[in-house]
């Protein structure tokens, strides 16, 4: 795939007009997979997985 390929792909990911955004963020993605790391003050650390960010909406 060309760049110019890959950048008409993505706007037209993120530019349609019928953008579901939760699908975007969580939907699309595997849910056992991590989403992010939330580090705390103290150096802890918590992982939620994309499942548990869908579901928490």
């Amino acid at each position: 795939m060309s760049a110019a390929d890959r950048v008409a792909e993505l706007t037209t990911t993120f530019a349609a007009p019928s953008l579901d955004v939760a699908w975007l963020l969580c939907d699309r993605h595997p849910a056992e997979r991590p989403a992010f790391t939330v580090v705390d003050a103290v150096g802890g650390a918590s992982t939620l997985t994309y499942g548990e960010v869908s579901s928490a909406r």
